[in-house]
C-alpha cells in the first residue's frame, strides 16, 4: 500500500512539474524570459505559489530543467536515427537547427537569447564533455582549447537559430546547405 502512495505522489509531482515546464513555455511565446514571474507562471499553470515552491526554488531551475529535457530528447532523437557521429558536434550542427526550428514545443527556448550562455553550458555537460573530449582526441587540442571551440560552435549555432527563425523554408534550406558544407570542412564557394 505504502508503494501505492508513493507511485501517486510521483505521478502528481511529474504532473505538476510538467504543467509548470509547459507553462513556462508557453508564456515565453509572448513574453522574454526575464519578464516572467512566478507569480505569472503560477496563474498561468492554474496553480498556487506555495506549489511552484513545493517543486522549484525559483524559474532558472524550471528553465534549466527544460533545457536539460529538451536536449535529451534531442540527443535520443539523433541517436535512435544514428544522425551525427558520436562526439562530434559539428556533424550535429545541421540536425540540431533543423530539429530545433522545427520543434514548435522549445521553440521559445531556443529563440530567447538571454538564455544562450545557459543553453551552451548545459550543451557542454551532455556525455560528461563528449565533445570535447572527441576535439581533444581528434585534433589534439588541450582541454580548455576544446571547450572554447565546443562554446564557440554553439553559440554559432544559436545565432543563427535567432537570426533565421522565421526565415521562409527555401532561404532556410539554403542555410542549412552552408551550414552543411562548413560543418563536412569545404568551402561555400
Amino acid at each position: 500500500m505504502a508503494l501505492e502512495a508513493e507511485r501517486g505522489v510521483d505521478r502528481r509531482t511529474l504532473y505538476t512539474k510538467t504543467l509548470i515546464k509547459s507553462s513556462l513555455l508557453e508564456l515565453m511565446e509572448t513574453h522574454s524570459f526575464t519578464s516572467i514571474s512566478i507569480t505569472a507562471l503560477s496563474d498561468h499553470a492554474g496553480i498556487g505559489r506555495n506549489t511552484f515552491y513545493r517543486h522549484y526554488s525559483n524559474l532558472f531551475d524550471v528553465i534549466t530543467e527544460i533545457i536539460d529535457d529538451s536536449l535529451a530528447e534531442m540527443f535520443a532523437v539523433f541517436r535512435h536515427f544514428n544522425i551525427g557521429q558520436a562526439g562530434n558536434l559539428t556533424s550535429y550542427l545541421v540536425p540540431i537547427s533543423e530539429y530545433l526550428r522545427g520543434s514548435k514545443r522549445f521553440r521559445p527556448l531556443y529563440s530567447e537569447e538571454t538564455l544562450s550562455d545557459l543553453i551552451i553550458s548545459r550543451l557542454i555537460l551532455i556525455d560528461d564533455r563528449c565533445f570535447s573530449r572527441h576535439l581533444e582526441s581528434t585534433r589534439q587540442l588541450t582541454p580548455q582549447q576544446a571547450d572554447a571551440l565546443v562554446r564557440f560552435q554553439a553559440a554559432g549555432l544559436l545565432e543563427v537559430l535567432h537570426a533565421y527563425a522565421r526565415v521562409p523554408d527555401a532561404q532556410w534550406n539554403e542555410i542549412t546547405q552552408a551550414l552543411d558544407l562548413v560543418s563536412a570542412g569545404q568551402s561555400t564557394q
